[in-house]
Order: structure tokens, then sequence, then C-alpha cells
């Protein structure tokens, strides 16, 4: 327990430093008022706020009854796993269980179908605060205390966890939190309703504090006993009271030292003259006793304290070895070495920790440490020598699992774990690289072909992979990619390293899903399953499995599509749409009945699940920066999220208005929203409030869009007019009829020169905003209009073959035929390509059926020169309904109708004139979505072949009953990816199998006589 670690480490606690708060006016209040919700201790570094709490718990422990629930949380910045939100509130849900096991059964809800990995991850706040929220209606108890200390030192997600005692403190939940001053957790306290603060500077509060060191000093002094005589200890009692300026960590490190070693009075009498009053003084007094010691043991203490400060968690001694570059001869003593560094240092069991964070604070920016200013050349020193352990170390089945087949869930680490001394190595190392690199050019040489990296990622890649897959890190591994990919682009250029990285990134995020279940098959399905050309394929190509004698037919390259995300329990899903935020870091699906996810565009890992019905969902949108999603639903509401802070969303709602539209301001303050009853409501994103009501409409208001600046708003509407307000003064400052015809969409042009209009006498208009004069009119049964994002062009769909172009300086026109029935109009950022998907049928969704001859691809358009680039031809029948640029330009996503996929291609490099996706099939070939693979389409086996396993009645290879996976005589051997393990159709004959894949495709795969 982290309660019992803490006040061990700092000697005990004793009750005559916290009693006084047992009997503070604040306390009582919280502990006796029903309108006292919260209370909030707030004090300086050194202050005894821990301790205070750990007594408070001890008190409430003592003196409720059975029915009041006590949980509490120890945050720790130093420390990664109690540094965050989630962390707290996995740790309160553990507690609350732990006093009454029945509420375990939310756990057990949420755990259906998912498992343990629903805890963890990025996802998992929002799922441990529905269990804690719905844990805390639990009839079962009477009432809760929650408990944090250290809310300062919750450094990722604070304001999500203050929501959450917002949202739940009340007379039965009552809240107690402690920490160092910070603005922003003073004004989020300050909104969570009913609360006190109980300030440790305030005169009455000082006071008693001040009496509390008084008798913690005395506590400390008695146990002196046997190193002074009575009359000493008086001595130097007096000499504490007056230096300690009741701070308990001072006298805490003050003692520390005394203890040491026996001294002589008068010797005692100038050491404590000496001793500086403040925490800061003191600590360089620790410091320049360090450097004094004889021998190298200074230079071996700095390397120690520069890594365990730099370090993003406490450090195991043997991962303190590796990292801190003292593994060699000084290996077995680097425990001894540690306890040298004990006045800044706490080592329980084989975890070092730092005394307090106010000492990392200090040391952070100390020169004995850091000579050169900062941390980079420490950073440097952490990657290299992690570099070096892994490719020590890490080995094919490092754990011996032996079974290729064995996933994630069946494994078990070994006794003896050899990577025990690399796992910190392993997930951290580019995070290392990362900070160094971003404060110092000095280590650019590692990043240098044939240099420290690259020979690593040459050597070991899959071996780091599996590591990463026995750790459950595989996400961590991809953003350490990521980061490396960004570095070497701005700092070093073109280079064969570069290229390795992309392509290792490519692998690990196509083929994530099968190296996070198995870890082994990152050599088997991994490798079987990339395209030949691949660096990691052919670097590797030893490492493939030699029993594989018929490999599966791939792509020479990797195709556009960058990875497959699928949805939790997809195969009971539907991806209704899909849409990236602005600055494209962010994908927004809507699944029924999952809800609303959010995912990293990067890592394809899910962020967030924003649990609501689907169903009643129509669209949603993200605000500028990506920091709000709003929704709007089939009836009087609109939901809004703070992305940042999650939890449960704001509700604007109209009560009996039909909500039709919704926009989003770019600065991320406003929500407008169009309604049946033909008002405008503009409000208010971080309340929920509705701030204005702009009235003008004769009829149900279909569209709004806001201004690039955010100053004004364009509704449209079907009494045949569209309104441009003035935000600042909520007047109208245009209405422009458009003579009988009504509005159903418009759209400003991203400059705000233009607005385009759509009416319900198929005509798209175009508007001049500052004179209201229509510029352009569109006929021809125009269905999509749309500008692009330098405001050059404007666009238009006409009919099904015919793309209009209109050039916003000169309002001329070009005319573009396009084969097929585009959809799904989307321009680049740049403004210079538009993509679309093209039909080869009337009714809108781009599907193949092969006995109807019909086809469907995705297409570029080059804008200046109307020359057409096919990026992908879709072989299967697929149904889509969406299409969007990242804000880069360099990717296009899709969305499929029917099923859980998000499609994302790389259009970076210049497209081919030929479909990149077309793999060449006879029509004829497949008659059906999911063929039916016969026996007589097999290849002829090799000639080696045995009589035995000719005969078509023997097969060895089947797929499991689930689906996932290729067996070999009833054992695991290959998992499938995703395209071949839904509604697949297979045949096996003897040692082979082929199966169809969802897109039209066939693999085969045959298997050898040895294997294992």
């Amino acid at each position: 327990m982290d309660k019992e670690r803490i006040e061990n480490a700092k000697g005990g606690l004793h009750t005559a430093s916290y009693a006084w708060i047992l009997r503070n006016r604040d306390f009582q209040t919280l502990r006796e008022n029903p309108e006292s919700h919260l209370l909030w201790i707030k004090g300086d570094a050194g202050k005894g706020k821990t301790m205070l709490l750990c007594g408070i718990i001890n008190e409430l422990t003592s003196s409720t009854l059975p029915e009041t629930l006590i949980a509490y949380f120890f945050c720790q910045a130093t420390d990664e796993r109690l540094n965050n939100a989630t962390a707290v509130l996995r740790g309160l849900i553990f507690m609350l269980i732990k006093q009454k096991g029945s509420l375990g059964l939310y756990v057990r809800e949420q755990m259906k179908g998912a498992g343990k990995r629903l805890f963890e991850g990025p996802n998992s706040w929002f799922v441990l605060e529905n269990i804690f929220v719905e844990m805390l209606k639990d009839a079962g108890f009477k009432s809760a205390y929650i408990i944090v200390d250290a809310l300062d030192e919750c450094e990722e997600d604070v304001e999500r966890l203050i929501g959450l005692v917002k949202r739940t403190a009340s007379s039965r939940i009552k809240w107690i939190m402690s920490s160092r001053h910070r603005d922003g957790i003073e004004y989020g306290l300050q909104l969570a309703g009913p609360r006190t603060r109980l300030s440790l500077e305030l005169k009455e509060n000082a006071e008693e504090v001040k009496e509390a060191v008084d008798m913690y000093i005395g506590h400390c002094v008695s146990k002196l006993a046997n190193l002074y005589d009575q009359e000493t200890r008086n001595q130097l009692g007096d000499m504490m009271r007056q230096k300690a300026h009741g701070t308990f960590l001072w006298v805490s490190l003050v003692f520390q030292e005394i203890g040491k070693t026996r001294r002589l009075r008068r010797e005692l009498e100038d050491m404590m003259n000496q001793i500086p009053v403040t925490l800061e003084g003191l600590y360089l007094r620790m410091i320049e006793q360090i450097r004094k010691l004889d021998w190298q043991r200074p230079e071996l203490c700095r390397k120690l304290l520069a890594t365990v400060v730099t370090a993003l968690r406490p450090l195991q001694l043997e991962e303190l070895g590796v990292v801190s570059d003292l593994s060699g001869e000084y290996a077995r003593e680097i425990g001894h070495i540690a306890s040298l560094c004990r006045s800044f240092l706490i080592i329980q069991g084989q975890t070092v920790f730092i005394i307090h964070q106010s000492a990392k604070d200090f040391l952070c920016t100390n020169e004995f440490l850091f000579p050169s200013g900062n941390m980079a050349e420490t950073h440097g020193t952490i990657v290299l020598t992690s570099l070096q352990a892994m490719s020590k170390t890490l080995r094919r089945d490092i754990y011996n699992l032996g079974c290729i087949g064995k996933t994630i869930t069946e494994v078990k680490p070994p006794k003896k774990d050899p990577p025990a001394s690399i796992r910190y190595s392993c997930i951290f190392w580019a995070d290392h690289l990362d900070e160094g690199l971003s404060t110092s050019a000095q280590f650019n040489n590692i990043l240098q072909d044939n240099g420290a990296v690259h020979q690593f990622l040459m050597e070991s890649y899959l071996f780091w992979l599996e590591a990463l897959s026995l750790l459950q890190s595989i996400p961590e591994g991809i953003m350490a990619l990521v980061k490396l990919e960004k570095f070497l682009k701005s700092r070093i250029g073109d280079s064969n390293l570069l290229e390795f990285v992309q392509d290792g990134r490519r692998f690990c995020l196509r083929q994530s899903y099968l190296i996070t279940e198995a870890p082994l098959q990152v050599y088997a399905s991994a490798l079987l399953f990339s395209p030949r050309q691949s660096i990691i394929k052919k670097q590797f190509e030893d490492k493939e499995l030699q029993w594989i004698t018929i490999k599966p037919h791939v792509e020479d390259y990797w195709n556009p599509c960058l990875a497959t995300v699928v949805v939790d329990d997809y195969l009971e899903q539907e991806v209704k749409s899909v849409t990236f935020s602005p600055d494209g870091r962010l994908i927004a699906s809507i699944s029924s009945p999952g809800g609303v996810k959010i995912w990293r565009a990067d890592t394809g890992v899910c962020q967030m699940t924003l649990n609501t019905d689907a169903s009643v969902i129509r669209s949603v949108v993200f605000s500028e920066y990506g920091s709000y999603l709003a929704a709007t639903l089939n009836d009087d509401t609109i939901k809004l999220w703070n992305l940042a802070t999650g939890g449960n969303p704001q509700m604007c709602r109209n009560y009996s208005k039909w909500v039709l539209t919704v926009a989003l301001s770019p600065d991320g303050k406003y929500l407008a929203s169009g309604s049946d009853d033909s008002n405008v409501y503009v409000w208010d994103l971080h309340t929920g409030s509705c701030l204005l009501t702009l009235a003008g409409h004769n009829d149900i208001v279909g569209c709004v869009a806001f201004s690039p600046d955010s100053q004004r708003l364009v509704s449209g509407s079907r009494d045949s007019t569209y309104r441009l307000w003035d935000l600042k003064d909520s007047s109208t400052q245009k209405s422009i009829e458009n003579r009988h015809e009504a509005v159903e969409e418009i759209v400003f042009s991203p400059d705000k020169a233009h607005v385009a209009s759509f009416t319900d006498d198929d005509q798209v208009k175009l508007w001049n905003t500052s004179t209201g004069k229509c510029l352009i009119t569109t006929s021809g049964y125009p269905t999509e209009a749309l500008f692009t994002a330098n405001s050059q062009h404007f666009i238009t769909l006409v009919g099904d073959s015919i793309i209009e172009v209109w050039d916003l300086a000169t309002y001329d026109r070009r005319a573009f035929n396009v084969d097929g029935y585009p959809r799904y109009l989307v321009p680049s950022p740049d403004g210079r390509k538009l993509a679309y998907i093209g039909c080869e049928n009337r009714d809108g969704l781009a599907y193949i059926r092969y006995e109807d001859g019909y086809g469907g691809h995705l297409t570029l358009l080059d804008i200046e020169t109307g020359k057409h680039h096919e990026v992908a031809h879709f072989n299967g029948c697929w149904e889509y309904e969406g299409l969007s640029f990242h804000s880069t330009g360099k990717y296009v996503g899709t969305k499929n109708i029917d099923d859980a996929f998000e499609h994302v291609w790389d259009i970076s490099e210049n497209p081919s004139e030929k479909p990149l996706g077309d793999q060449g099939m006879d029509e004829e070939e497949f008659a059906s979505y999911y063929p039916k693979v016969r026996p007589e389409d097999l290849p002829p086996e090799d000639q080696h072949l045995t009589t035995a396993i000719l005969d078509a009645s023997v097969a060895n290879c089947e797929v499991s009953n689930d689906g996932r996976w290729i067996t070999y005589r009833g054992q695991n051997k290959i998992l499938l990816p995703y395209d071949y393990e839904r509604g697949l159709q297979w045949e096996s004959r003897a040692n082979m199998i082929a199966i169809a894949g969802e897109l039209g495709d066939v693999i085969i795969i045959g298997f050898g006589d040895n294997v294992p």
C-alpha cells in the first residue's frame, strides 16, 4: 500500500504531528455539516500535507461506521504510474471494492467481452469514470470519504479529475484533497460546489503547524537517546525549533544527517549553526557533501542522481544500473552507490524514489548534476546505454514460450525475467531521444546511417517489438517510431535510416493487432502478410518461419492504406460516419451501438469513448482546434464534449425545437444551431448555456456557418433567404432573398468573401458577402458545392459526371467530365487537388458486385491540369459514405458503411495512373461478396510432398472456430489479419489451406513436414 510506504519513508506517522487538524474547525465542518462537500488543504512544500492526510485517514477509519467507505490515493509526480488522473481513479476503485466487494459487479459488467484491456491505454479514463460514478450511486453503503493527496503532482488530466469531483461531491460523497498552490487547481475547485480551503499559511493554521512541528522535533530528539545525553538533546531541540519555521521536511532531513554518526557536543552546535534554514539552502548543503566524497564517488553519485531525476518513472536498481552507464564493473554495487545519495533518495525494496518533489525541482536545475545547464547529455546517455543493453539482451522468444500461437493473455513472465533490466529502456528510449534532441544537436550523430539507432533497428527491430508486446506497450512503440521519423526528417533529411524507420512504422502500425495479440506472431503472420519489398521483411527474411513452404501472395509495396482500425466488438457494430479533426490529429467515429469514439490518427489507438446512444446521433463536428466535439441528436438536443476533460457532455436543449443543424466557431468559444422554430441559437461552449437567440427567418433554419474570425454567422432557411449576423451586436448585417427557393445548405468561403447556398430547386448560388449580390448560379442538378481551402476556387458537381471549377478571381468556369458517378468531393488543404469516390452505378454508393459489372474507385483530380489519378480500386462489395483529407494533405480517409473499418490512404507521392489497388482479377472468377474457394483452384502440390499429404481427405490445416487462426493439427499457428478473419470462406487440402478475404482475393498457405 502506498500509504504504508510513504509513512515508512518519512520515518513513521507521529500522532502529535497531525492531531491538531482533527480539532480544526474546517475539518469538523466537513464531517458534521451536510452542506460541506469538499476540504482542500493547501500549503507549501514540506509543510506536512501528506502526513496530515495519513492522520485523517487513520481517524476516519477508526471513528466512522462500517457503512462509510474510505478511499484514498497519493499522487507522485516522479512516477508515471502515480501522476495521472487515470491512475488516481484506478486506485480509488480498487479501494472501494476492497471495502465492499459487491461493488466489483460494476467492474465485471464493463469487462464482459473485453477483459482487463478495457482498463488500459488512453481510453481507460472514460471506462473507469463510468464505473466510479456508478459505484458512488450504489445504495449498499451510507456515505464515503474520497481522499487525494498532492493534486499538484497529478501531471496528466488533472482537469478531468477536478471535473469528476465537481460532478460527484455531495452530502453523501465528501472529498478531501491536498496540494501546493496552483491557480488552475484553485479555479477548478471553486467550481466544484460548496468547499472549504484550509491554507497552512494562514496565521491561525500556521501556529497549529508550528506547534505540530515542535512536537515532531521532540519526537525525533527522543530517538537520539543512545547518542546524546538529555542536556545535549534539549539544546538540540531548542536550536531545531528556532530554525524549522514550521517545515516538517526540513526537520526530517536535518535529523537524517544528525543520525548518521555521533558528534561531539560542540561539533553538533557548529553543524546546527551552519545548516541553512530554507529547503533550498539545505539541498545545496547536501550537494556539497556529495561533492566532497573521496575517490570517484562524486562522479558516480552525479551520474546516478542525474539519471534518477531525468527518468520518466522511478527505476528499479537493475534498470538504474543500465541507463546510468554504471552497469559494467559497478553493476553489483549500484545499491551501494545509491546509498551514498541517500540524502536525496529513498530505496524501498528494489525501487529508487526521490525524497520529495521539491528535491526533484531543485536537482533539475543544479549545475553539479547538469553542467551544461540542461538534461540533454543525460538524455543522450540513457539513449545510448539503452540501445546497447537492448541489443545485448533482446532475442527471439525471450520468454521461451515455444508455442508461436500463444496469446498475450496466456503469457506468464519467468521467475528469472531476462528483460527485467531493460524494461524501462524498451519503452522510453525514444522519449529520451526526443527530449535530448529537442534541446541539443550534439547527439545527431547517433541518427546517422549505420549509427547507434540504425544498427539497433537493423539487428533487433523484431526482437524489440516482441518485447513491447510482452510489456503490452505496442502503442508506445508506434509513437516512438513516429517521433523518430519526425526528427530524422527535420534534422537529417533523406537517409537509409529514415527509410527503415518509415517502413518500420508502416509495419508496426499495419500489423499492430497481430503483434499485440500474440507476441511471437511478429515472426509469423506479421512478416508473412507484409509486402515483398518491405524493408523490414527483407531485412529479417531469415527470421521467417522455415516450415511455411507456400507463402501467401502479397503486394510488392505497402498500399496507400496505412491502417485498419476496428471498433471493439466490431462484428456487432456498424460505423455510421467518420471525420478528421481540423488539425488532423484525431478521428471521430460513430458506431451503433458503440457510441462515439475518438482515435489518434497517427497510431490508430482509441483515445476515448463517449458513451451515448449512437442510433439517435445524426452527425458530429469538431471545433477548430479539436478541443470540442458536438453531436446533433434526432430530438431537441445538442451534446457537447470537452475532449480535454472528457466526462459527461454539456447539454444544449431547445426544448420543443427540433435541432436541424449545428456549427462550432473557429475560436472554440461558441456553438450555433438552427431549429424548426425559425430561430438561430448561439451557445457558450464552456457552460452549455444559450447566449443569443437570433430571430428573423420565417421558416425552419436548415444550415448555419461561422465566418473564419468567429465574428459573423450566416444562416439559411426554407423561407428562401440566408441571413448574415454580426455576433457583436446580434444584428442582421445582410438579409439576402433567394426568390422563392428554400435554402437548404450554406457555407462560407475561408476568406469570408463569398457564401454558397443550396436551394430546393436544385440550384447552387454564389454570393458576395459584402454586397449581397449573386455572382454565379449553377444549374443542371448540382449535387455538391464546396470551396478550396485557399478560397481561390469554387467547385460544384453537376449531374452524374461533370465537375465544375470556378475561378473566384475571374469567375471563369472550367468543366471536367469524369467517369462513373463521383460522390463525396473533398478538396485538399492546399486547394490543388480534389478527391472523390467514383461509382459505377447510379444509387450513390461506391460498390462492386461482379456479376453486375459494377466497380468503385478513389480518385484524385488535379484542379489546375484536370488530370485524374486513380488511387485505389475497391475489389469487393464495399459501400462508402464518407471521405476526408488529413490536414497535411498527405492522406485521405474513407469510411465503409457496412462494417467497422476505417481506411487511410497515403497519397503523399505522385499517384500512378494505374489503380494501386487493382489486383487484375477476372470478374468471372468471383460471383459473390465472399467467394467460395474451390479445391480445383488450389495450386498443384510440390513434387516432394508425400502421398499421404496428397490425400485430400487428410486435412492438417484448418481455420479455428472463432475464425481468427490458421491451425495445424489443432494448434494455433498463424493469426489472420482482419481482412481474412471476418466472414471468410476457406478450404484445406492436406498441408495447404486457401482462404478468401473480404476484398475478393485468396491467400494460400502451405505447411512443410517439420512444423513444431
